[in-house]
C-alpha cells in the first residue's frame, strides 16, 4: 500500500479537474510535491452555467465545470453560491471512499474558487460543523483564494466555536493582522520558533490563540502581485492563525515558484503531514 499521505485537489471555476492537473504539470508544483504526497482530482459536479475565462478557453479543452455558480441578489446585493451543497457532498463522499480503503486525505490543495472550497471545508471541520466524524484534515494549500462570500457559509470563518455561531449570520466583519511578528511551526498545535530570516519572501503571521476566532489549521496561500484577485486573498489569509504566505508576481493563475518558495512549500507539507506522527520520508 503506498505510504505517501494523500492531497485532495479542487480546480478552479469553470475548469475541470483535468485542467488543474495540467496546470499543476505547466507550473512543475506536481513535481514540486510529487514525492511527498499521492494528489487527488476531484470534479466539481456541476456543468458551467456560462463560458470559462478567456485564457482557459484559449488553452484548454471542454467539458467545463463548477464547484458552484455565485448569484447576485439584485434588490439586496446577497450573493449565495447555487450548488455548493452538491459540491460539499461530493466532497464528503471522496472523503468517506478514501477513509474506508484506509487512505484517508490528509490534506487539501485548490486554485481559485477550489481554494474557496478547499478553506470552507478545513473550516467547517475544524469548527466541528461538519466532517467531524472523518479523519482530521491537517492542512490546506490555498492558490489564489478567497472568503466564501455566501452569507450561508461565511459565518464559518468569524466564530471561536460552533456553539458560538449565529447560523446564516456572515455580517461579522473580516480581521485579523497581517503583520509579521514571528515564524513558527507547528504540528498538532505545539509551536516551535525559528528565525524570519530562514523563510524568505514568506508572511507568517501569529497571532493570540483564539483573537477573533481565528481557524487554527495550517495553511499555505499563493498570492500573485497581479492577481485582481489578490485583497480576496489576503482576506482569506488573515483569518488563520499562523498563515504561511508565498508571494509572487504573476496574476491569478497556479505560478511557477522560485526555487525558495519551491523548498517552503515542500517545508509545509513536510512538517504537517510527516513530522506530525508520519514515518514516511520523501526523496530529494
Amino acid at each position: 500500500m503506498n505510504s505517501r499521505p494523500r492531497l485532495l485537489a479542487f480546480h478552479g471555476w469553470r475548469t475541470s479537474a483535468t485542467i488543474l492537473q495540467q496546470q499543476l504539470q505547466l507550473s512543475s508544483l506536481d513535481i514540486t510535491v510529487g514525492d511527498l504526497v499521492d494528489i487527488t482530482y476531484l470534479n466539481g459536479p456541476h456543468a458551467a452555467k456560462g463560458p470559462p475565462t478567456p485564457d482557459v478557453a484559449r488553452f484548454f479543452s471542454p467539458p467545463f465545470v463548477e464547484f458552484w455558480d455565485a448569484v447576485t441578489d439584485p434588490a439586496t446585493g446577497v450573493v449565495t453560491y447555487a450548488g455548493a451543497e452538491e459540491s460539499l457532498a461530493a466532497v464528503e463522499t471522496e472523503l468517506r471512499a478514501a477513509a474506508a480503503v484506509g487512505q484517508p486525505v490528509s490534506a487539501l490543495l485548490g486554485f481559485s474558487q477550489g481554494a474557496a472550497l478547499a478553506a470552507l471545508v478545513l473550516a467547517l471541520q475544524e469548527r466541528g460543523l461538519r466532517f467531524q466524524d472523518l479523519p482530521p484534515l491537517r492542512c490546506a494549500v490555498l492558490i489564489s483564494g478567497s472568503l466564501v462570500r455566501d452569507p450561508a457559509w461565511a459565518a464559518v470563518y468569524n466564530m471561536n466555536s460552533a456553539k458560538s455561531a449565529s447560523a446564516g449570520d456572515g455580517s461579522a466583519e473580516v480581521g485579523g493582522s497581517s503583520s509579521t511578528i514571528t515564524i513558527t511551526s507547528s504540528c498538532g498545535g505545539a509551536a516551535s520558533e525559528t528565525t524570519a530570516s530562514a523563510l524568505p519572501e514568506t508572511s507568517h503571521a501569529r497571532h493570540t490563540p483564539g483573537a477573533g476566532g481565528l481557524l487554527r489549521r495550517p495553511t499555505c496561500h499563493f498570492i500573485g502581485a497581479a492577481d485582481p484577485m489578490r485583497s480576496r486573498s489576503e482576506q482569506l489569509a488573515s483569518r488563520y492563525q499562523e498563515p504561511i504566505v508565498l508571494h509572487h508576481q504573476q496574476g491569478h493563475v497556479v505560478p511557477r515558484l522560485p526555487a525558495d518558495a519551491k523548498e517552503q512549500l515542500r517545508t509545509f507539507l513536510q512538517q504537517h503531514l510527516h513530522d506530525c506522527g508520519g514515518t514516511w520520508q520523501g526523496a530529494r
